[in-house]
């Protein structure tokens, strides 16, 4: 079954960020949504590249509407920190 990604986010439930971010990363790293959990670390869980990091913030950018700071980017280790830093996004 397809994953369906959302195209954007503002105005929408916090409640879907979480599902919206594991199936942009999924979609973009080509992994099984399953294997997208909070805990997952891009790099040794995810088989991400540093390229693949890159290329998956801009895509992050460009699906919810946001700019992700270098800074940010660095500290997002796993998808929870994606999720976390989407929430306080909305939040604003």
């Amino acid at each position: 079954m397809p994953t369906t990604v959302a195209t954007s986010w503002k105005g929408g439930p916090v409640d879907d960020i979480g599902a919206r971010v594991r199936n942009t990363i999924a979609e973009h790293l080509r992994v099984p949504v399953s294997n997208v959990t909070d805990t997952a670390r891009f790099d040794a869980d995810l088989g991400a590249t540093s390229k693949d990091n890159i290329e998956m913030i801009m895509v992050l950018e460009e699906v919810f509407g946001v700019d992700i700071s270098d800074t940010a980017a660095e500290e997002m280790l796993t998808v929870g920190d994606v999720i976390a830093f989407m929430k306080r996004k909305q939040s604003v």
